[in-house]
């Protein structure tokens, strides 16, 4: 991508890459990491046409955030 002067690279993240949650501390931790990856590539990768992007979805209402362990409701 360098040699070419163009290219995108998309990491896949998470909100609790961005923010603290309870109950999500290895989540969050690997979220952050991805983070951390992708901005210091971005650094790396500045003018050099390569773009470096994260997108960092939120939470999905599925019956897994319902289970009380995970803060929900039974």
């Amino acid at each position: 991508m360098k040699a070419q002067n163009e290219g995108q690279i998309v990491f896949v993240s998470s909100v609790a890459g961005l923010r603290k949650f309870a109950r999500c501390s290895v989540y969050g931790a690997s979220k952050w990491a991805v983070q951390g990856i992708a901005g210091s590539l971005r650094e790396e990768c500045r003018g050099t046409g390569v773009k470096v992007a994260t997108v960092c979805p939120g939470s999905v209402a599925t019956p897994w955030w319902l289970e009380r362990e995970r803060g929900g409701k039974d």
